[in-house]
């Protein structure tokens, strides 16, 4: 019987674990205005930005993590315990691009802060927003990627 119970309650905390945990395709118009498709992992509690991704060793091309803050406000990330070189790229309200850290360096305690307040900020492998041609004339609808979960 015990072990019933505890088969139950693992389902069970698994599945609520995994339910705070979304992956969506984010839309990117680049800079030329080709739209580029990333699969991200959204990270929106407290819980899950305060990891990012720090202990991964690997992060599939194309694909990131969005933080998705529930207002508007300064973000400042570093990357302790993150061995990804990244391209970090913070998002206004409106889908604009605020700045963009390139090419950050693994483990470095240096902060990269948002200019100003921004609803979201998306991590993605070192070198892709170059090779994407994202930059200062990119564009993300979070309207509408919001209300696509």
């Amino acid at each position: 019987m015990f072990i019933k119970v505890f088969l139950i309650f693992l389902f069970l905390y698994n599945n609520s674990v995994f339910a705070e945990s979304y992956i969506e395709n984010l839309e990117i118009i680049n800079d030329i205005g080709k739209p580029i498709q990333y699969h991200v992992e959204v990270a929106k509690t407290d819980e899950e930005q305060a990891m990012g991704l720090m202990n991964r060793l690997d992060l599939k091309n194309n694909s990131g993590m969005l933080f998705l803050f529930d207002n508007e406000k300064k973000a400042s990330f570093w990357m302790k315990n993150t061995f990804i070189p990244l391209d970090i790229i913070f998002i206004n309200k409106n889908g604009s691009i605020n700045r963009i850290y390139k090419n950050t360096k693994p483990k470095s305690l240096k902060r990269i802060k948002s200019k100003g307040e921004v609803l979201a900020v998306l991590e993605i492998n070192a070198g892709e927003a170059n090779k994407n041609n994202i930059g200062y004339r990119s564009f993300i609808n979070l309207e509408e990627f919001i209300s696509s979960f």
